[in-house]
């Protein structure tokens, strides 16, 4: 079989492996996405305190801001929501759902951002009159582009929009929501939401779960005595793991990619023989082993690399048209390109194994009789 032959068969197939790899990833990242904006928060990192007090002044914003005091930096506390109603360009009322936030460094999960950012440590330390929520309601309650000047009104208070987030799936629960600073809430909030109950999450990768809801749930009892508190971890009736989906899905992908990197390993050695009486005229000529497996690696990690660059590009270039068929959205990085790089190059000197043994085992005398 000719070098070329080879060569193409070989780009051929790293480079659907390749494709394969980034929308396998794409897919598990968009899995464990969609299951966090069900939670705001990955599930086993997750604990919900649930308050019932018939005495209003429980729920106050200095009440939160005590409590919110008492926990760790790595503690992402989110209260409510706060539901309003709004009715979007067809008149129709539609649910907003509005998540007072706090947090001391930057969460661990965030929205799957497509405008601008989210809010900020100063935004939260300040409260400032900021606010990042979905596309859909962005797009109800702006109508215009996203710019660094974009505002929205809610409970006739004007907040400026610094980012604006979307859902991996049609009808996400997160496309109704929206995300503001827990200090100076109160103007936006006034008296909406559940009289006389709330609910306040806890989320932390770093932390004791246990232990953070634990003072969360002392401090409300010691300012209201009559109050109910409850600590409930949503993983509880989240009976899969989401993780495992998407390693599943990862290594499905993965071990295409192997079976590929078996057969290319399996070309190289048809293109080793090929070129065996090329390799042989080079040690007789004086060449080391070491000369002769460089010029192997080379060919090979090279095919990898350039199949995999144009696998990727592709990737980036139907993930669109895949996520309007399916309706849904799928996340991809600068992760998912440099796992299919290194991926690549694990391949690479994978298929590169047997051809570079069978190369230290030429026999020069015979290699060079052979036509």
């Amino acid at each position: 079989m000719s070098k070329k032959i080879v060569t193409t068969l070989c780009f051929l197939g790293c480079f659907l492996g390749i494709l394969c790899l980034f929308i396998g990833i794409c897919i598990a990242n968009s899995a464990k996405q969609s299951v966090c904006e069900r939670f705001n928060g990955e599930p086993e990192h997750i604990n919900a305190v649930f308050i019932s007090s018939e005495k209003q002044s429980t729920f106050k914003e200095e009440n939160y801001e005590k409590a919110i005091s008492k926990l760790d930096a790595n503690s992402v506390i989110t209260i409510g929501p706060a539901i309003f109603n709004y009715r979007n360009k067809e008149n129709k009322i539609e649910i907003l759902n509005v998540f007072p936030t706090y947090f001391k460094e930057k969460p661990a999960y965030l929205p799957h951002m497509i405008y601008g950012r989210y809010l900020t440590k100063e935004e939260v330390k300040n409260g400032d009159s900021v606010i990042v929520l979905s596309s859909r309601l962005f797009n109800d309650m702006n109508g215009k582009a996203f710019t660094s000047n974009s505002y929205v009104e809610i409970n006739k208070v004007k907040l400026k929009v610094v980012g604006v987030f979307d859902g991996t799936v049609k009808n996400s629960p997160i496309l109704n929501s929206a995300f503001i600073p827990i200090k100076n809430s109160d103007k936006i909030i006034g008296t909406k939401g559940i009289t006389g109950f709330a609910s306040f999450q806890i989320y932390s990768r770093k932390n004791n779960l246990i232990s953070e809801a634990e003072k969360i749930k002392r401090h409300f009892q010691a300012i209201d005595s009559d109050a109910n508190l409850s600590i409930h971890n949503p993983s509880e009736d989240f009976g899969v793991d989401i993780s495992v989906s998407c390693y599943i899905i990862s290594l499905f992908s993965l071990a295409i990619f192997i079976i590929t990197a078996i057969n290319i390993s399996n070309l190289s050695t048809m293109w080793l023989i090929d070129k065996q009486r090329d390799f042989a005229i080079m040690k007789a000529l004086g060449a080391t082993d070491i000369i002769i497996v460089k010029s192997i690696l080379l060919n090979i990690c090279s095919t990898y690399m350039v199949s995999s660059l144009f696998a990727i590009v592709l990737g980036y270039l139907i993930v669109p048209f895949i996520q309007n068929a399916v309706s849904i959205s799928f996340i991809s990085s600068y992760n998912n390109v440099l796992i299919c790089f290194l991926v690549a190059v694990a391949a690479a000197l994978l298929s590169s194994i047997v051809p570079v043994v069978k190369a230290k085992k030429m026999n020069i005398a015979n290699s060079l009789k052979w036509e």
